[in-house]
């Protein structure tokens, strides 16, 4: 499977859940003895001081499967040992290849306000004041759900007044699907592009590729 790089989008980090019923179990059959369940690492420098990437594969109560894949952003070019343990994720998961399972992909994003439109769907909703209780309450996130996608969601938040410049929030899915080569570079264009379109506002951009 091809590891998506974030490098170039405005996520912070994505992550990916996949769960595997016990039919998917029972149709890996035999080669189930060959796959290592374990934690992989991957750091960008040789004192483990930033992760780049980790993968968690394990049995869920002996006859389940569940993998969690995490990518984080990063601004430098990846060494060639580096990309040695990314595709040694990617061997493992490849594993998996054509089974399907549900899965959850998150991506999480901070931007600056000042790059939001003025008057954009965000900035518009900032501050939006109500009361109840005899308090005074203002709008300092939400989160909206995609028309014909249900389980499908853009959320934003304001961290703190003292860190309002700055919009943090997330781009979810959640689906059913078998598993293939360009899953993951897939699920994060798909939330770039409802990132870009429905938080930034932006109508022309260019999608990040693999790594």
């Amino acid at each position: 499977m091809q590891i998506p790089d974030l490098t170039g989008t405005p996520f912070d980090a994505i992550a990916f859940d996949f769960y595997f019923s016990d039919d998917a179990f029972a149709e890996l059959g035999p080669e189930i003895a060959d796959i290592e369940f374990e934690h992989i690492d991957v750091w960008l420098d040789e004192l483990a001081s930033e992760k780049l990437a980790q993968l968690d594969l394990a049995l869920d109560e002996g006859t389940s499967i569940r993998m969690e894949l995490l990518v984080w952003r990063h601004d430098c070019e990846a060494s060639a040992r580096v990309k040695e343990e990314l595709d040694r994720i990617a061997g493992t998961m490849n594993n998996f290849l054509r089974l399907e399972a549900s899965v959850s992909v998150d991506a999480s994003f901070t931007v600056l306000r000042s790059a939001l439109p003025p008057r954009g769907i965000v900035n518009s909703m900032i501050g939006v004041r109500t009361s109840t209780g005899g308090e005074d309450l203002l709008l300092s996130g939400a989160k909206f759900s995609i028309r014909g996608f249900p389980n499908d969601s853009v959320s934003w938040f304001l961290r703190s007044a003292e860190e309002a410049h700055e919009v943090h929030g997330a781009v979810s899915r959640r689906m059913r699907e078998s598993l293939h080569e360009s899953l993951l570079v897939d699920a994060l264009h798909v939330a770039e592009t409802r990132l870009r379109r429905l938080i930034l506002e932006q109508t022309s951009f260019t999608h990040a590729v693999g790594a």
